[in-house]
């Protein structure tokens, strides 16, 4: 039996049609499911909707009081745990494609024993801004390489090996909300599990490009408070997905005047740090443009860092540079490939700038 964990919040006009193609799915491949919904006392009516939804497969539904993915998730682990469920597939609620191979992949890693599934997507040249500029290149450092392109991606698949593990150890605040996919795929690469990257062709979910700001911040929030209590010193078992071009597709380029009130927001920032912060890290760029260059030397400042700011600290005053550097490559990057290019070398750029550090 694989579990189906979905974590929603206001998704009423969603999550029925969501539910009835992977049950549909489920019967056409002879996979028993269970279907977990935890949702965040949504005031759309989101759990009543799903409780009255018609399945073949059995349904399971829970409630937190205070919003957070992270939350939710967590529920879900720990119901797995306390039923010894083997295997759990995590898909947002706001989800609105899916097909039968998502299902399929999943089966085959767990079958195979994999503790930590990883979805790789087709994507929007314009999204995924934290994952290009922060998760990605700084898990890719510190684990060799053997990381996943989208180690934030969400719809994880998890072994009951691992939801132990992750019932085991202390949540942050930052996971509790959208930092739980960078708390879950650090602790997975960290901790020596077996990991495995599945390629899934197009995810369509509702657009996020409104709440990074916010996002970041917990992403950012959760790599630091792992990163200060284990180290990334244990072999890492990676199966990855090769592709060349990092599945950009073109998409409609994000207007100037959205760009400009995304650097707004980084000014006040500045200015809130600095008056708030018990250290700044770094010095503002005199400048509303971030090179790659100079935004490999933030990461590697505010890395230096842990054990002596507080991680919510450093994801304060690391959240301004990175919509900066967003920013920036929003406005100079105009092609998918171009993209590809400047995320490849930025990576690369990242990577040679700690080792120079010895970290």
């Amino acid at each position: 039996m694989i579990a189906i964990g979905i974590p929603t919040l206001n998704e009423a006009d969603n999550i029925e049609s969501l539910v009835k193609s992977l049950d549909a799915f489920s019967r056409s491949l002879d996979i028993p499911l269970i279907f977990i919904n935890c949702d965040n006392s949504s005031e759309d009516g989101t759990s009543e909707r799903f409780q009255a939804i018609a399945t073949n497969n059995s349904k399971v539904a829970f409630s937190t009081i205070r919003n957070g993915k992270g939350r939710n998730l967590k529920k879900i682990v720990e119901y797995i745990c306390e039923n010894n469920i083997s295997y759990c597939l995590f898909i947002d609620g706001d989800v609105t494609s899916t097909e039968l191979e998502w299902i399929q992949k999943h089966a085959i890693e767990a079958e195979a024993g994999t503790d930590y599934v990883v979805p790789s997507y087709s994507r929007n040249m314009q999204e995924g801004n934290t994952t290009n500029h922060f998760a990605f290149p700084l898990l890719s450092h510190f684990t060799n390489g053997h990381s996943p392109r989208q180690p934030i991606a969400g719809d994880f698949g998890i072994s009951l090996t691992f939801a132990r593990h992750l019932n085991s150890v202390l949540w942050p605040p930052s996971a509790m909300g959208y930092g739980v996919d960078m708390f879950m795929t650090t602790h997975a690469l960290f901790g020596g599990f077996k990991v495995a990257e599945i390629e899934l062709g197009k995810k369509l979910h509702k657009p996020s490009y409104d709440k990074m700001v916010g996002m970041f911040t917990e992403v950012a929030e959760s790599y630091y408070a792992v990163r200060e209590l284990v180290k990334p010193d244990k072999k890492v078992v990676f199966s990855g997905v090769v592709k060349s071009d990092l599945g950009l597709i073109a998409g409609a380029k994000i207007a100037q005047d959205k760009i400009e009130q995304r650097l707004q927001v980084a000014q006040d920032l500045f200015k809130i740090n600095t008056n708030s912060l018990p250290r700044i890290v770094c010095q503002p760029p005199k400048q509303m443009t971030l090179s790659s260059s100079d935004w490999a030397k933030v990461l590697l400042a505010h890395e230096k860092m842990l054990g002596i700011i507080a991680p919510s600290d450093l994801a304060k005053s690391l959240t301004p540079f990175y919509l900066v550097r967003s920013m920036t490559y929003l406005r100079d990057t105009d092609t998918p490939l171009q993209a590809a290019k400047e995320i490849e070398l930025q990576a690369q750029t990242i990577h040679e700038t700690f080792m120079e550090a010895k970290l």
